[in-house]
């Protein structure tokens, strides 16, 4: 039973040192105007590093994306440089900040977010509350 207990959380926290580099290497770009594309984005951030995703979401009356670096000081430098940018062309300034939460899932996309074990979906899990989110 020790040994059980001591795997699982040596994966718990081999899976959270991984989930939190990955939002280290993560932005949160805001403000982007409707206007905007991934090539202009692309153009403003490539400069930094090696770009491993970058995706817009689009809004009501701004825009905002995520660029995920490869490299953890990449990310750091594009941080620096260019939070508070003017984009003339655009008539606004980025707001860049690291990404806060709710990185892509890395892993097997068959595993219960609630415990993380293949074989059942949330809704079953057996570990933690009825699996209805509304009651």
């Amino acid at each position: 039973m020790y040994s059980f207990v001591r795997e699982f959380v040596k994966l718990f926290w081999k899976k959270a040192e991984k989930s939190k580099t990955i939002l280290e290497m993560s932005l949160f770009i805001g403000r982007l105007p409707s206007e905007l594309k991934v090539r202009d984005l692309e153009d403003i951030f490539n400069k930094f590093g090696r770009i491993s995703r970058l995706d817009i979401k689009r809004g009501a009356s701004f825009n905002f994306a995520f660029v995920e670096f490869e490299d953890k000081r990449d990310a750091e430098d594009a941080l620096r440089e260019t939070d508070g940018k003017e984009l003339p062309e655009f008539g606004t300034r980025l707001v860049v900040e690291f990404a806060k939460g709710g990185s892509r899932r890395e892993g097997n996309s068959n595993e219960c977010f609630k415990c993380g074990r293949e074989g059942h979906w949330a809704r079953d899990c057996r570990e933690g509350g009825s699996g209805r989110r509304y009651v």
